[in-house]
């Protein structure tokens, strides 16, 4: 191919056709790229320029150097007060867990406090059930047959 060749690929083979599309996508890439790395200057220049202060007419380099310590000292306070408010959050967060925590062994011990219970009462009454049948098989039916043999 030379210069002077229109490229509209059919002179090509199958794999100089795949080697054309991808410098293709490669030169494409490299294009965002510079674009990309242009409007990151252009953002950081915005950026630094809003940054720098101005000093205005009459303001001296002290009150200048003095509203920068005021600046940082603004932005460690509001960190500062930040990690204050995690740690508050965090320590209620824990307590509350510990008092979901101990309210659900609670609510656990009761429900089986109460299934023991009915257990419990369901085996005095099944037992009772039994030891009458028995008194009844046992004791009574016999004396009642033996006195109606006697007769």
């Amino acid at each position: 191919l030379t210069s002077d060749d229109a490229f509209d690929g059919t002179q090509l083979g199958a794999d100089e056709k795949a080697a054309a599309v991808l410098v293709s996508m490669l030169c494409a890439r490299l294009l965002e790229v510079s674009k990309e790395h242009r409007a990151a200057c252009c953002m950081q220049r915005v950026f630094r320029a809003k940054l720098r202060l101005k000093r205005a007419p009459g303001q001296s380099a002290a009150r200048l150097h003095l509203h920068m310590w005021q600046a940082a000292a603004a932005v460690i306070e509001r960190f500062w007060v930040g990690y204050k408010v995690k740690c508050a959050f965090r320590t209620a967060q824990r307590a509350a867990v510990a008092i979901q925590s101990r309210v659900r062994s609670f609510l656990a011990q009761r429900k089986y406090t109460r299934f023991c219970s009915a257990m419990i009462s369901i085996q005095s009454l099944w037992r009772g059930q039994l030891a009458r049948r028995d008194f009844m098989w046992n004791k009574t039916v016999p004396r009642v047959l033996a006195k109606g043999l006697l007769r």
